[in-house]
């Protein structure tokens, strides 16, 4: 309790993080504009960093573009941190915007199979953020059935260690981009 050094670290590492999120939301701008999308209504919404204390009693911090988010429709990019476990790279889908890019993640998912750490949601849940084998299966034992069943909602799940922190930034945006692929040519259905 006498030793603030690690909360002043801590506040530090969030600090950092929040500035690296500001980075990366300029430069998904710039990607944006260079994709041809930002006359998208997807593109509409800024970019929306947010952080808090308590997932699971840890902090994180978060970067959400795009963000759509209504009661049936969804179409998010999550870039997740959680203190002590990992950085996530989510798109989340559901409702119209499933149904427009269902067939593009599953084509994307196929030329991904072989790459490391990415995940499928299998669970009921589109707000659990831990990858739990009951909430997320690797994408290299995802057979062409889970593109057959019904699902309320999408989740493809980027996982990159911690322990790449010095990569971060690059790590992030290359898949955030590669995640965004999948929105690139289509048009984004009026609701």
């Amino acid at each position: 309790m006498t030793d603030t050094r690690f909360i002043l670290t801590k506040n530090a590492v969030m600090k950092k993080l929040e500035l690296l999120f500001g980075a990366l939301s300029e430069r998904l701008r710039q990607s944006i504009i260079e994709f041809g999308l930002n006359e998208s209504p997807l593109f509409i919404p800024n970019p929306k960093i947010a952080r808090g204390e308590q997932y699971q009693n840890l902090p994180w911090i978060m970067l959400d573009y795009p963000r759509i988010f209504t009661k049936t429709d969804t179409c998010a990019i999550r870039c997740f941190f959680w203190w002590g476990h990992y950085w996530t790279i989510t798109l989340q889908l559901a409702g119209v915007y499933l149904d427009q890019y269902k067939q593009k993640a599953a084509a994307f998912v196929q030329e991904n199979k072989a790459e490391k750490d990415w995940y499928l949601s299998v669970g009921d849940d589109p707000w659990q953020h831990q990858l739990e084998p009951t909430a997320y299966t690797e994408v290299h034992l995802i057979d062409k059935t889970y593109w057959q069943e019904e699902r309320s909602f999408l989740k493809l799940v980027k996982k990159i260690p911690l322990e790449q922190w010095d990569d971060i930034f690059p790590l992030l945006e290359k898949n955030m981009l590669s995640l965004l692929s999948i929105l690139k040519t289509d048009q984004a259905p009026s609701l």
